[in-house]
């Protein structure tokens, strides 16, 4: 390689301006160096003319050269860039000469301590007035600290990932694991209940017997409470196996006709005997634009949740009425939405417990469990039934002036 490399101190200044033009050139001259020196920005040029690069005092610290070194043999500047790098900043420095690109590059270099330093040159190629020649202009800086703090930040990004993999991972098994154990809870309440509705549904047959075959009162009266007792134990069952396959999915919804006085009877035949040992006045409304209406869903369902809210009413009330009317709020040709309330004057129930009142297992006040008993399924129940029919199930009370608990179900018109 014949080419050299000089050192220019700076600008050149034209010795044939006048004396105040020279003075504002050295300004000028002197601001330029001032501003590379705070830059930290080293400036170069090659010329095709006399193939030598020129280098500023900047470039020679950057690259660890002597500045009181004339002249640098261009093959001693480039064993020193990082082997991986020579060929690619090589190539970028001839497609930059040819005008195929300007140069954008960045690579290591070793300096003669044994350091390596990332530099950074950005160039362009200058074509001078007629026959005036070529030249490459560039200027070069110290980009170590900036890929530092890259690598630094890579690394730090990479830990960061490595992490959130591991608390992912972490989680997944722990969700898993606790939906498996959920599968499984499930799995074992389907197949006790069933176990124990089995012998259940005996003992309340045989029951049913045994009131029919005795005229004696009192053995009427304990078998009563027997019936009652079981009743309440087969509904409890029955709840569980519902929760059960509802979180499991795997209830289906009926889409048969019926009318809601087929309703009305069996909640009036389970609910009237109990409000009325209670001394509640128990009361069924039907809008007459629904009385005759056949609407099409599940029935048996509907039934479930009405008589789960009206049970809780008689439960909770120790005087005064229990009620239940049944609406529509919105119809078309085909659909209508179905509104039902059931009012006590119970107890009633605070606003900050209003909340929980639908979750599994809760109830209103612990208090109220000793006094009233019940497990919490219920209104669960009814709230998972109530939105696989499409509908919301809401609640408005006030502690001692009852309470008024209200659904809604999309139905169909027949």
């Amino acid at each position: 390689m014949n080419a050299s490399i000089e050192h220019q101190p700076g600008p050149p200044i034209q010795s044939t301006a006048s004396t105040a033009e020279l003075a504002r050139l050295q300004q000028l001259s002197n601001w330029y160096e001032k501003a590379l020196r705070v830059s930290n920005i080293g400036l170069y040029r090659w010329e095709s003319t006399s193939d030598k690069w020129f280098w500023s005092d900047k470039v020679f610290e950057l690259r660890g050269f002597p500045k009181d070194e004339r002249y640098v043999n261009p093959e001693a500047f480039y064993a020193r860039v990082h082997p991986d790098d020579r060929a690619p900043l090589l190539a970028a420095e001839i497609a930059c000469k040819n005008g195929h690109a300007p140069l954008n590059t960045e690579y290591r270099f070793i300096l003669p301590s044994g350091e390596v330093r990332w530099h950074r040159e950005l160039a362009d190629r200058v074509v001078y007035g007629e026959g005036g020649g070529e030249a490459l202009c560039g200027a070069l800086m110290d980009i170590t600290d900036q890929k530092r703090a890259e690598l630094a930040i890579a690394e730090q990004q990479e830990y960061l990932e490595s992490l959130v993999n591991e608390r992912t991972m972490a989680l997944r098994i722990a969700k898993e694991a606790a939906e498996s154990a959920h599968r499984a809870k499930n799995m074992f309440i389907a197949n006790v209940s069933h176990e124990l509705r089995t012998p259940l549904n005996g003992i309340m047959g045989m029951t049913d017997i045994a009131m029919k075959r005795s005229d004696d009162p009192k053995v009427q009266e304990y078998l009563g409470k027997a019936r009652i007792s079981s009743r309440r134990l087969l509904s409890l069952i029955n709840d569980l196996i519902d929760i059960a396959d509802i979180e499991a999915e795997r209830i289906v919804l009926e889409h048969q006709p019926f009318t809601l006085a087929d309703i009305c009877r069996e909640v009036d035949r389970v609910v009237r005997p109990a409000a009325e040992h209670q001394g509640l006045t128990f009361c069924i409304n039907i809008a007459p634009a629904l009385a005759t209406r056949t609407l099409i869903g599940d029935a048996p369902r509907l039934t479930q949740v009405v008589l789960n809210l009206a049970d809780n009413a008689v439960k909770f009330s120790a005087q005064g009425n229990v009620g239940i009317r049944f609406d529509s709020e919105r119809e078309t040709a085909d659909m209508l939405t179905l509104r039902c309330d059931v009012q006590d004057m119970g107890i009633g129930i605070p606003q900050a417990e209003q909340a929980r009142l639908f979750s599994l297992f809760e109830q209103g006040d612990g208090s109220s469990t000793r006094r009233y008993g019940g497990t919490g399924l219920g209104l669960a129940l009814s709230r998972k039934l109530i939105h696989l029919m499409n509908g919301e199930i809401v609640v408005n009370s006030q502690p001692g002036a009852g309470s008024t608990f209200r659904f809604t179900s999309l139905l169909a018109v027949a």
